[in-house]
């Protein structure tokens, strides 16, 4: 159980990550 939680957990942290950058949330990408 643990491991397939922690799976869910980086997929959720990976695909936050990929929508923050779709909208500019990251200051590194200075536009």
């Amino acid at each position: 159980m643990k491991k397939v939680k922690d799976f869910f957990k980086d997929c959720l942290e990976e695909i936050g990550r990929g929508i923050l950058h779709e909208y500019g949330y990251f200051e590194e990408d200075d536009k």
